[in-house]
């Protein structure tokens, strides 16, 4: 794992790069900052070190106001401008187009991403629309999403139950059918980490 600082539109955003530098890059996006998320979260970790073991080369990063990254929270707009940036330097960096991995309000900043750049590919775990406390209506960037679109929830999601998710992949297009995870709920248990993992990989497969 590499430590480092990319510059970002205010300041500069600490980020973690793991696997082989010749791997595809996937860009993870962490869960609601105002909520406790940071790339430390469980599920981000456990995402990049299992990419990491596959090939891949993962990276996560603290929007801006989190960690040691600079800034003050942008109500989901100032967040996607820092992805977006971190997904520019990869592409700089790599010469390859990046895959997009959200999860949560994460989700939320990867859709509106790929209606801004054109990842690879676009992943979102447990993502509800609109995202609280931000301007992230994943359902409404839906349809402007020109990527392969993969949707991961959990059957118990209490913040994006079944019909919730159906109503996401409903606004692609086309549409997208979400892939449920039985007995998993919204803030995943660690041991429900490994099955996202294994969804996300088959996604990228």
């Amino acid at each position: 794992m590499d430590s480092r600082f990319f510059p970002g539109p205010a300041g500069r955003l600490d980020a973690r790069l793991h696997g082989p530098e010749d791997g595809l890059p996937v860009l993870l996006c962490h869960p609601h900052p105002r909520f406790g998320g940071t790339m430390g979260s469980r599920l981000v970790y456990d995402l990049a070190v299992g990419l990491a073991a596959a090939g891949f080369r993962a990276v996560r990063f603290d929007y801006r106001g989190v960690g040691r990254s600079e800034g003050t929270y942008g109500r989901g707009d100032g967040e996607t401008t820092d992805a977006c940036a971190m997904f520019d330097a990869l592409v700089a960096e790599t010469g390859k187009t990046p895959i997009v991995v959200g999860y949560s309000f994460g989700g939320g900043v990867a859709c509106r991403l790929a209606t801004l750049r054109h990842p690879a590919r676009l992943i979102m775990v447990a993502t509800p629309s609109p995202l609280t406390q931000s301007t992230l209506v994943p359902t409404a960037d839906a349809p402007t999403v020109r990527c392969p679109v993969a949707l991961v929830y959990g059957d118990r999601d209490e913040l994006a139950p079944p019909e919730q998710a159906r109503a996401v992949g409903a606004a692609f297009r086309p549409p997208v059918a979400p892939r449920f995870l039985p007995g998993a709920a919204h803030f995943l248990e660690p041991s429900h980490n490994p099955r996202v993992l294994a969804a996300v990989l088959e996604a990228l497969a």
